[in-house]
């Protein structure tokens, strides 16, 4: 029975995924990856009409960059708006630079193109004042956002998530960001969770020991031994 289940389950994931890259592949423009798409799961979506490029004020090749965007753009004319952010005005010079270098590298008769530069409040506010239905988010995969406390996650994730807009993620564009020093607080609490984790699990697998039956104990002991090395890799991950 259990067998059948766990079968039952794992049809179900493949039909989800199956359902997932079809409507990935339906909505992607000519040149995309439909893998590289994160989509919201009810919105109705309308046809892409303009990429939204996420320019974060980094070293970058803009030319590739540019190039590659071009690449996306151009067979289905869509619009191009290269949106920059950065944290503080005396690097906002620079960045009106970085767009306006990757704008001229983009445009062309069939590919119009706009730059806007964005400070302080960081992506999500800047994305909120300029996105219109028919956008399509182009992401960088190297880009974080924190959560709370040490906790980050991937940018393109937080915004699909925030805007239930599509985001198509590219990856190898830009540089990846050394991890931020965290304070005394939040080191504090990640050495804490990741002590009360140890500390728990030890506990239970000394209280499983002392249960009779030998074969049964063995698996428990495994299954938790499991289950505390991917906790604390989750949260390694999550707070990287």
């Amino acid at each position: 029975m259990a067998t059948r289940a766990i079968g039952r389950a794992a049809a179900r994931d493949d039909q989800q995924a199956a359902r997932v890259a079809e409507r990935a592949a339906a909505y992607a423009p000519a040149g995309m990856e439909p893998g590289r798409l994160l989509l919201p799961s009810n919105a109705a979506l309308p046809t892409p009409t303009r990429l939204v490029v996420l320019v974060p004020n980094v070293d970058l090749d803009e030319a590739a960059l540019a190039r590659h965007i071009w690449r996306l753009a151009a067979p289905r004319h869509l619009a191009v708006l290269y949106l920059g952010w950065t944290a503080g005005a005396e690097t906002e010079a620079q960045l009106r630079r970085r767009l306006a270098n990757l704008a001229a590298l983009t445009r062309d008769e069939g590919v119009a193109v706009s730059a806007r530069p964005a400070l302080g409040a960081g992506w999500l506010p800047a994305l909120r004042g300029v996105w219109r239905p028919g956008d399509l988010i182009v992401a960088h995969s190297e880009l974080r956002v924190r959560r709370w406390g040490p906790m980050a996650q991937p940018l393109a994730a937080a915004l699909l998530a925030a805007l239930e807009a599509p985001v198509y993620v590219l990856t190898g564009f830009v540089p990846r960001p050394q991890r931020p020093a965290l304070n005394w607080g939040a080191r504090l609490f990640n050495s804490g969770l990741l002590v009360a984790i140890i500390a728990v699990f030890f506990a239970l697998q000394a209280a499983l020991l002392q249960l009779p039956g030998r074969p049964l104990v063995s698996l428990l002991v495994s299954v938790s031994v499991v289950i505390e090395f991917a906790l604390l890799w989750g949260w390694n991950r999550l707070s990287g």
